[in-house]
Formats: structure tokens, C-alpha cells, sequence
């Protein structure tokens, strides 16, 4: 009886699970494809689906299966019970929100979205603000229908980081910012002398494409489960393993922006075409939290992508595909040249020393605005601010500030703490690969990629959501997961760089 029940179970969980991957197609298409005339059409169709899908995620009907299946629960074998679990998980959540409401936000992030696109590329903060206010005030209403304790802020980092609170984030992000503050202070006092006259000039779209494809592929990406897009933002998004798509875009004066920028969304990509498919089109076959998604995508795009093993490997590719351009550029040039130390204005393009100051400027932003204690008419002097106080840079224009990231114009308040706890997860978790591995920087420098996708394939991917994210970390290391491997981990690496 049992089986069959869950059987019906996963059919629904399946058309959910359908619903949203047509709204990821919409919303994929919008970002990638989508000629402008058409936003409000689309605006109106991911409301429709919104809708519906939240009305199927939130009957009748799934709550009686599941409290079924929870009064036979000594029946179920592990995987199945954890699916119950999971499931009346969402099922609680989604149930807080009113299907007037999810209508309500899906039209805003719509409109969000395309009114930004125009925003940023005319650095025209007021034309941005009136949406940007609404999708606050959105937020804000949703953290009283989910319910919270102490910050309304903790309502909205539940949905991408389970179980994180301010009161933790906090503590955690002060230790970060003093020490990676203090860090980026004694490599700039340092007088290195670098010349970079070798990344001068333009390096052509169609060759940086070509090399991204390449690592990509080294990397496990299948390409007959995904492709490589244009964006204004990059970004990952997947419609079931057998179709993860990712979108990167071209600097033609940085030859390796859109290359680290395919290996982090590759990292995603990496992620969701290794869910288990015994699971697919349940919530088994997700992940736990953002925050360990931005584990696989920090990792491959800073801890592998930005190491000298990779570079002992790519460097000929990279000749290869600018030639006579690198002909007389070591492995040592080109290491010191993607690890420059640069307080910067581009959260994307940071360095790894100064990016959690990018992520800590954000969640000071976005906690203030949920509390109250900020409007929205004074991000752009809020934001500038604290770019001078954390990075000492003054912001030139709001392209360049507050109107860089995506986030805000879909809604996505409480998201970018994850890629903090990203890079805290990835070099706690590159730490075991190591032990786990021993000769794995070995096989990064003889471009056997595959070594690490199956480590992390076993380790984080194929768990789903059986585990939340610090249990996998704590079983995959031993520990409870910390800053101090990450901060440990940029001591090591920058100090030799710099001789500190």
C-alpha cells in the first residue's frame, strides 16, 4: 500500500515539478532570447503558471496523501520517508502564502526584471526604484505570512539557506570582514611591481567561447544535457538532468572573465545533471540550500580555475586559442594575473579576497530594508557608502553600483549571503577532496577534471535534499562547518603569492 501511495505521491510532486520547468523555460527565454515587446505577455504568463502551480503545491489532496503516508511512516524505507519530509516542508511553506499573492509577485518580478535591463544599461537608478519598491514591499508582506523570530530578514533566508538566521550571519560575516578587510590591507601595502602589458588589447568573443567550451567539457559538462548562452547576467538554470543550460558573457578587453564565468555557472550545471535520477522530478533530486549549490560553482571557478595547477594544464590551451599573443607568459604570469588583489566595484568580477566584502555590503543593504531602517530612494548613497567604507572605492554611476546584480529586480531578497557561505562550504569541502584524493592537484594538472566532478558527484550531488547543507559538510569533513578553512585557505594561497 505503501508503494502505491508514494507512487501517487511522486505523480503530483511530477506535475509540480513540471510547472516549474516551464516557468524556467519562460524565464530562461526572457533572459536569453526574448525581443523587449514581449515582457508583458510573459509577465502574464508566469503569473498564470505561478498560480498554478502554487494551487497544486498547496491542495487538499497533497496534504491528505501526506498525512497518510506520515501515519505509515514505519512502512517507508529511508528515501521515501525523507521525500514525506521534504515535501510537507514545502508544503507548510507554500501554504503561508495566499495564491493572490504568488500572482502578485511573479507580475512584479516580471516587471521587475525588464524595467532593470533598461535601469542598468542607462545607469538610471529612479527609473528602477518604483519596482524595486514594490518587490521590497513584497518581500516584506511574504516574511509576515511565512512567520519568522527575531528579523523579518530570517523568513526570506529560509528560502535559500534552511535554518540560517541573522543572528548567525552576523558574528560570521563581522570575522569575515575584519580579517579579509585586514588581509586585502597588507597585500595592497605590498609594492609588487607587476606588469600585465601582455593582457593588453582585445581578445575576440568567438575565441573565448571556444576555450570556455573546452574547459567546460574537461570539466563533465555534457553538452548533449545543456548549452552555453549569452546574458546581461550569467546564470544557471535547469528544466530536469537532462537539460541544465548556463549563460555567460564576453569582456573583449579580459580574456578570462567569461572563461571563470562558465566554469562558475559549469559549477552549477555540474551539480544539477548530478541529482540522482532514481529521484528526478522530486524534491530529492534538489539541492538542500544555495549555499552549497555556490559550493561546487566558487569552487571550480576560484579554487580549481584560479590555481597554478590549472594553469600548468591550460596555458597551452589558452595559446592556443589567442595566438602569438602568449607565447612568452609563464605559468607564474598568468597565476599572479588572475589572483590580482583589487578592491573593485563588481561583485562578479572580484577577487577572491575582497568578494565576501561585495556579500556583506548587500546583506547590510537588504537587512536594513526589511527591517525598515532604509528605503529604497537611498540605496544608491547607502550603497556608495559602504563600497567606501569596505573597499575604499568611490562608485562612479549606478550601473557600476547598486543596479549591477540581477537579484533585486526578480525579488530574490536573502540570496546573496549563499555565495558567502559558498566559498566558506567549498574550501572546507576542497580541503576532504584533498585528503580524500591525494593525488588530485596532480590530475588538475594533467586536465583529468573528472577526478573532482566524481568526488563531488558522491559527496554533495547525488544527496539531494536527503541531508541539509551543513550535515554534508560535517560528513564529508568531519567538521561543522566554519570560516576558518576559507580564511586559512587565502592566508595560504595569497600569502605566498604576495610574500606576506
Amino acid at each position: 500500500m505503501s508503494t502505491l501511495t508514494i507512487a501517487h505521491l511522486r505523480e503530483t510532486l511530477a506535475e509540480i515539478h513540471d510547472l516549474n520547468a516551464a516557468m524556467s523555460v519562460l524565464e530562461w527565454d526572457m533572459e536569453v532570447m526574448m525581443p523587449p515587446k514581449g515582457a508583458e505577455a510573459r509577465g502574464e504568463q508566469l503569473a498564470t503558471l505561478s498560480a498554478l502551480r502554487h494551487r497544486l503545491a498547496t491542495s487538499s489532496e497533497l496534504d491528505r496523501m501526506l498525512t497518510a503516508l506520515e501515519a505509515r511512516a514505519s512502512e517507508l524505507d529511508s528515501s521515501e520517508a525523507c521525500l514525506v519530509a521534504e515535501t510537507r516542508y514545502d508544503f507548510l511553506r507554500a501554504t503561508r502564502l495566499p495564491e493572490s499573492f504568488v500572482r502578485r509577485l511573479s507580475e512584479a518580478q516580471s516587471a521587475g526584471y525588464n524595467a532593470w535591463l533598461t535601469a542598468r544599461a542607462e545607469s538610471d537608478f529612479p527609473a528602477f526604484r518604483p519596482h524595486l519598491e514594490k518587490l521590497v514591499d513584497l518581500q516584506r508582506e511574504a516574511a509576515e505570512l511565512y512567520g519568522y523570530e527575531g528579523s523579518p530578514y530570517n523568513a526570506l533566508l529560509e528560502s535559500y539557506e534552511r535554518g540560517m538566521r541573522v543572528e548567525m550571519l552576523r558574528p560570521l560575516f563581522a570575522q569575515l570582514g575584519e580579517c579579509q578587510k585586514n588581509l586585502v590591507a597588507r597585500i595592497t601595502d605590498q609594492d609588487m611591481h607587476q606588469r600585465f602589458d601582455w593582457l593588453g588589447g582585445t581578445w575576440p568573443e568567438d575565441a573565448q567561447r571556444r576555450l570556455s567550451l573546452r574547459v567546460l567539457a574537461d570539466m563533465g559538462y555534457d553538452l548533449d544535457a545543456g548549452r552555453l548562452d549569452t546574458a546581461p547576467h550569467p546564470f544557471c538554470t535547469h528544466f530536469d538532468i537532462g537539460d541544465v543550460r548556463i549563460t555567460s558573457r564576453y569582456d573583449a578587453h579580459d580574456p578570462f572573465s567569461a572563461l571563470f564565468t562558465a566554469m562558475h555557472e559549469g559549477g552549477h550545471a555540474l551539480y544539477d545533471q548530478g541529482l540522482d535520477p532514481e529521484w528526478r522530478r522530486t524534491p530529492l533530486a534538489e539541492a538542500p540550500s544555495l549555499g552549497i549549490h555556490e559550493c561546487n560553482s566558487r569552487m571550480w571557478e576560484n579554487i580549481i580555475g584560479r590555481g597554478r595547477a590549472f594553469w600548468t594544464r591550460y596555458l597551452p590551451a589558452l595559446r592556443e586559442a589567442f595566438p602569438g599573443r602568449l607565447d612568452n607568459v609563464t605559468v607564474q604570469q598568468i597565476h599572479e594575473a588572475v589572483n590580482r588583489v583589487e578592491p573593485s566595484l563588481i561583485r562578479v568580477e572580484a577577487d577572491e579576497c575582497t568578494y565576501n566584502l561585495h556579500v556583506i555590503i548587500r546583506f547590510e543593504l537588504e537587512l536594513q530594508l526589511i527591517e525598515g531602517n532604509l528605503a529604497v530612494a537611498d540605496i544608491p548613497d547607502a550603497w556608495n557608502a559602504l563600497y567606501k567604507e569596505y573597499l575604499g572605492v568611490d562608485v562612479p554611476d549606478d550601473a557600476h553600483g547598486c543596479l549591477q546584480d540581477v537579484h533585486w529586480s526578480h525579488g530574490m531578497i536573502g540570496y546573496f549571503p549563499t555565495y558567502a557561505l559558498g566559498n566558506l562550504y567549498s574550501a572546507q569541502m576542497f580541503e576532504a577532496a584533498l585528503r580524500d584524493i591525494p593525488g588530485l592537484l596532480d590530475d588538475v594538472a594533467s586536465g583529468n577534471l573528472l577526478t573532482l566532478r566524481e568526488w563531488l558527484r558522491q559527496k554533495i550531488h547525488r544527496i539531494g535534499r536527503r541531508m541539509t547543507a551543513p550535515e554534508i559538510v560535517k560528513a564529508a569533513t568531519g567538521k561543522d562547518p566554519g570560516a576558518e578553512p576559507y580564511l586559512a585557505y587565502l592566508e595560504s594561497k595569497f600569502g605566498e603569492l604576495y610574500a606576506l
